[in-house]
């Protein structure tokens, strides 16, 4: 397994100039626990982005199309870290940018679990997500 540090360098987690959350995964990870671990730290990234916030609530962009693979099979932990982040009271909205179906499948499938499928949305490209995040 690697270490936090590596899988640090898979992801990037930051605030924009328009106060967008923004989650890119640039690394797809092959192993199971290294999947699960990086999510963890992912969630974890948001949360300390919450403390620091001001706000009661955010938008959230997740960009997952530069992971030109895609797992069949998530890791257990990973489903769970996904759970966690689409049920946290502080998104108010989030967009999903992936090419892949499979991908949208199964966010619409975990958005749909914890209740939040109004408040999740996936699309093609990071222009349509970011002119959707932006409405009223």
């Amino acid at each position: 397994m690697k270490s936090d540090e590596e899988l640090k360098k898979t992801f990037e987690v930051f605030v924009d100039d328009n106060n967008i959350i923004n989650i890119t995964a640039l690394v797809f990870e092959k192993e199971s626990d290294d999947i699960a671990r990086a999510t963890e730290l992912v969630k974890e990234s948001l949360e300390e982005i919450y403390k620091r916030s001001s706000t009661k609530t955010c938008k959230l962009l997740i960009d997952l199309s530069p992971i030109v693979s895609i797992y069949r099979n998530i890791p257990t932990k990973a489903r769970k870290a996904c759970y966690q982040i689409a049920e946290d009271k502080h998104i108010q909205k989030a967009a999903v940018v992936t090419p892949k179906l499979i991908m949208k499948v199964l966010i619409n499938f975990i958005t749909t679990a914890t209740g939040k499928k109004g408040r999740f949305k996936c699309f093609f490209t990071k222009k349509e997500a970011l002119k959707w995040l932006e409405e009223k």
